[in-house]
């Protein structure tokens, strides 16, 4: 987890104010090369580095500002607090080109000298726990008061040990001396743990063993037996080798013959989760074509095909996330076939070849064996459970033998060097340094390595019998980890408060690596699973809240001429809209449009005024729209002048960590994935119209247990989470004089829900008189409109016409009726889209119980003694949301003849009748 120590740097330009998050990248090998130069109008110039492993205790904002063009300062201050909470600068000191260290392992440096003016800034934030394998360095003072900076030693460096350890470091009596020893981690130190040889104290890096290094802040007043005793956990924490893993193009099975060549894919994958990237042969052809379009998708991203076709060209071509194909021959492909690439972040790492008698690549009297190139370890493409280790064995100079852990050795290889030799099938390749040279019976090891952890040497202990059962609590299974989005992470939903009046569409996840730059990387998911694995942490994420800021706001006026124009007013309207100002019918008269921020002026609404009659242009202030009045510098300019500018509302939030936290910034609102720390991250479903004061709350996915056992032996429980997606079958609640009925009163609901979460979707009537007519929409979290009267609920869509054909709602659903009159104002189709909200279980392996809703509205059960063919949840199905204040159960009973019944409200009876027999139900 080592790279992955810092967010994506924001540059701010000095001269024109310009801001941009990801003109510069971490790292500076691999996808993140200088070699992409232009990003938002900046280039080379605006890039800064940062690489290193930060080894603080706390997550820092880090700030760096040149004071000249070629001298910076810089200055760190608690993440989630404002710049001014007792931060100070430090410097100056030179820009360049190479690595230099400002504390705590992190490095800088910039992609050129040039093009820089006093007052450019970078900023950036140094996360902690993804940082570093060691635990927090803890101080001894062995004698004399040791103080301040004189007590700070800072480990660093990539540990390599096969367990983990805790480290001591001890001062000698020569105070400018140390000695350290190291025992195995969760014990303690004996006479058997040897103390090293003296070592003198440095400021710069001194290795311990296994990549271990620690230095000193400062030389002076160390005394005697001072003592610094830190742990070195080994895991698989280290994932700088890892790559991400994309699959072959694969044709789809309804592809017509005759294409040249599938295309071949290549790169390094820099998405933040499981995407497929789907190839449409196109262009103005049928059997010779030279066109293709491609589109991604994801849980997070719908994308579409680009509006443009793309001309097949020699070489590799890229497509986004570092995704590369090159097609061979450029032309003869059939129209309309497609090709489907697989591509995942995969959290696992294939260590440099090693050689089995020794520590190092290179063997006396042998070649250097191979390097691993364009390699990633995978078991058919998802992420492997378990390390292997593949045994290479050379039988002669030129030829080997090699083998997958303790399974049958290959046939013999002959080396060669023209392109990667395939080992197996879990995604190792190897380029051979030579032809021959290699020493017979030499053999050398690469290890893969999965970056899930496992749980070992779990156990409990009975002393004769026990007095009292015990119920443990739930563990995660391993096999969590493997289930995407959110690999088995504990995070949950953000559940908005009740006094909350707005719309709440805001999923929280897990997250995945830093997106903004294209950073590999698996989520961090797995090291908050609370459960005891070697090397990893075991507390889960921290509380977030989110308060939405979003007042009131116009942005800077975007035109040829932006001073023409001024606005002013406060804006009233309820989302953020783009506003359109331009001179239209004589050089004296202008109209407007808006449309919602976010989309394009294709969805704008009709320019007003309607008709040839426009506006004349005023020197005065004079309204426009939503509280806003406009005025011009004068009353003439050329036609089809434009003035574009935005008036914002409910569009920024600020949030923070725990309850004793300082509130981050305000934050603009994207609609993408946005990174709050913490491993949190969010996706608002709309870029605006959340209401001012709206607070929300992530806290931590738990399963409890609890009871009395009576069995006579030890049971496994296993509880697992059907999370099938389904929608419910929409129901109508009448306006009070409504008498809706027939195609009218029928709405049904095509497409495949995609959402992660459970929503209630509601459909509201709002005029009657229309043709069609009309209806407006919301979702919201299942039982939060129940309060306050419904307003829980949030604020509906604009108003939009009902249609016979199926028209997209949002998460994959769309929505039609039967009819689209005779309807009446008032009347409200609601339906629950469901997503991860029911369970099973079972005892000892034995066969698994029904699904049970895991909250609010049951399952249907039959009662034992009925003698009907229908099938329970099929035939009848239980719908709406529960607003009682105790748990009920509901008896249904089919009347004579079977075309009637009648019901009753019972006590809850758990599982009743049918499936425990102890309960029967009237």
């Amino acid at each position: 987890r080592g790279n992955y120590s810092f967010s994506a740097p924001t540059v701010y330009n000095a001269t024109d104010d310009r801001v941009v998050t990801g003109a510069s990248y971490t790292h500076g090998e691999g996808p993140h090369s200088l070699s992409r130069s232009v990003l938002e109008g900046f280039n080379e110039d605006a890039k800064i580095i940062i690489e290193g492993f930060y080894t603080g205790v706390v997550e820092m904002n880090y700030e760096v500002v040149l004071l000249s063009s070629n001298t910076f300062k810089w200055r760190k201050y608690r993440y989630g607090a404002g710049s001014g909470y007792g931060a100070y600068f430090m410097g100056p000191y030179d820009v360049k080109t190479d690595l230099q260290e400002l504390d705590n392992g992190v490095w800088i440096k910039w992609a050129t000298t040039t093009g820089k003016v006093a007052n450019d800034r970078w900023t950036w934030t140094a996360y902690t726990y993804w940082s570093t394998p060691y635990s927090t360095v803890y101080f001894n003072d062995g004698g004399e008061a040791t103080e301040g900076d004189d007590i700070e030693m800072i480990v660093e460096g990539v540990y390599t040990g096969e367990q983990s350890y805790t480290y001591e470091v001890m001062i000698q009596v020569d105070h400018s001396a140390f000695k350290w020893r190291k025992y195995p981690y969760g014990t303690t130190p004996t006479h058997s743990h040897h103390w090293s040889e003296q070592a003198w104290t440095t400021t710069t890096r001194s290795l311990l063993d296994n990549g271990v290094t620690v230095r000193w802040v400062t030389l002076a007043n160390k005394h005697y037996t001072d003592k610094w005793t830190f742990t070195a956990y080994k895991g698989h924490m280290v994932t700088y080798y890892g790559k991400s893993y994309i699959s072959p193009a694969v044709p789809k099975s309804s592809n017509v013959p005759g294409d040249p060549r599938t295309p071949t894919t290549s790169g390094i994958f820099m998405g933040n989760e499981t995407t497929t990237f789907t190839i449409k042969i196109t262009g103005d052809c049928t059997t010779s074509c030279t066109q293709f379009k491609w589109k991604k998708k994801s849980a997070n991203h719908h994308g579409h095909y680009q509006a443009e076709d793309i001309v097949m060209e020699m070489g590799p071509m890229d497509l986004t996330d570092g995704i590369k194909i090159m097609w061979g021959p450029t032309s003869g492909y059939q129209k309309g076939n497609h090709y489907v690439i697989t591509a995942k972040p995969m959290p696992t790492s294939i260590l440099p070849v090693t050689a089995q008698e020794s520590p190092v690549t290179h063997v006396e009297g042998s070649s250097t064996f191979a390097v691993v190139n364009y390699s990633t370890y995978h078991v058919d493409g998802d992420i492997p459970a378990r390390d292997i280790v593949y045994t290479f064995d050379f039988v002669a100079t030129n030829r080997f033998k090699w083998r997958r852990n303790t399974e049958a050795f290959s046939d013999e290889v002959t080396v060669t060097v023209d392109e990667p030799y395939v080992v197996g099938e879990n995604g190792l390749n190897l380029t051979f340094v030579n032809l021959t040279g290699y020493s017979v019976g030499t053999k050398y090891l690469v290890d893969c390595r999965t970056h899930i952890p496992n749980v070992f040497n779990v156990s409990t202990q009975h002393y004769s019998n026990r007095a009292v059962s015990y119920i443990t609590q739930p563990v995660a299974a391993y096999a969590n980890y493997l289930n995407e989005p959110n690999q088995g992470s504990q995070i949950g939903q953000l559940l908005p408060y009740y006094t909350n009046t707005g719309n709440h569409s805001i999923i929280s996840t897990p997250t995945h690596g830093y997106h903004s730059t294209g950073t590999i990387g698996s989520g961090i998911s797995n090291f908050n699973a609370a459960v005891p694995t070697p090397g990893y942490n075991t507390y889960a994420f921290n509380h977030m809240y989110i308060e939405i800021v979003g007042n009131p706001a116009v942005t800077s006026v975007t035109s040829n001429l932006p001073d023409d124009l001024t606005i002013t007013g406060t804006y009233t309207g309820v989302s953020s809209f783009v506003y359109e100002v331009k001179v239209a019918g004589a050089a004296t008269t202008y109209h407007w449009r808006k449309y919602p921020k976010g989309l394009t002026n294709a969805n704008a609404t009709a320019w007003s005024p309607a008709g040839t009659t426009k506006t004349p242009l005023s020197t005065s202030f004079h309204p426009m729209d939503a509280g806003l009045s406009i005025k011009f510098k004068a009353v003439n300019y050329p036609i089809n002048t434009l003035w574009v500018f935005t008036a914002n509302k409910g569009h920024t939030f600020k949030y923070r960590t725990g309850s004793g936290a300082d509130w981050s910034p305000e934050v603009e609102i994207t609609g993408g994935v946005q990174d709050l720390g913490a491993g949190v991250s969010v996706v608002f479903d709309d870029m605006s119209g959340y209401v001012t004061g709206d607070a929300f709350q992530m806290t931590n996915k738990t399963i409890n247990s609890y009871g009395y056992y009576f069995g006579d032996t030890d049971s496994t429980y296993t509880v697992e989470i059907a999370g099938h997606r389904y929608v419910d079958t929409p129901y109508l609640i009448h306006a009070e004089d409504s008498d809706t009925t027939g195609l009218a009163a029928n709405l049904t609901v095509t497409g495949q829900f995609t959402a992660n979460e459970t929503f209630t979707y509601e459909f509201l009537i709002t005029d009657d008189e229309a043709i069609p007519t009309k209806f407006r929409w919301r979702k919201y979290l299942r039982g939060y409109a129940r309060y306050m009267g419904g307003t829980g609920g949030g604020p509906y869509s604009i108003e939009r016409q009902t249609t016979l054909s199926p028209q997209y709602i949002d998460d994959g659903l769309y929505v039609n009726w039967g009819a689209v009159t005779n309807m009446k104002a008032g009347d409200t189709w609601y339906f629950e889209a469901h997503s991860g909200d029911t369970f099973r279980w079972r005892k000892d392996g034995q066969p698994w119980s029904i699904e049970q809703q895991i909250s609010d509205v049951g399952l249907v059960e039959p009662d034992r003694f009925n003698v009907g063919t229908q099938t329970p949840n099929v035939d009848i199905i239980s719908l709406g949301t529960y607003n009682g204040t105790i748990d009920v159960t509901y008896a249904i009973e089919i009347l004579a003849y079977g075309v009637s019944f009648r019901w009753k409200l019972n006590d809850y009876l758990p599982l009743g009748g049918a499936y425990r027999g102890t309960y029967e139900v009237p």
